[in-house]
């Protein structure tokens, strides 16, 4: 006789975030930030969403702050 396998999938929630950030020059840099979580057992969907998306607006200031508070290229002259 078969087994039966049960697959039980979790609710899942997923926030991402981009900045572009000029450098100066004509130049600017790119920053993307991404999470996803299960719902916890004690969490909804809400709790969830709240918690991954403060995780990933923190990591983008993060990761964007060096620079944002750099100062800006100037352009060469020929």
């Amino acid at each position: 006789m078969g087994e039966v396998v049960k697959h039980i999938t979790r609710d899942r929630v997923s926030v991402s975030y981009g900045r572009t950030i000029n450098i100066g020059n004509f130049e600017s840099i790119k920053i993307d930030v991404g999470y996803s979580s299960d719902v916890r057992k004690e969490e909804n969907e809400v709790d969830t969403f709240k918690r991954v998306e403060e995780f990933s607006s923190k990591k983008l200031e993060e990761l964007a702050a060096p620079f944002e508070s750099a100062p800006k290229k100037k352009k060469k002259e020929k």
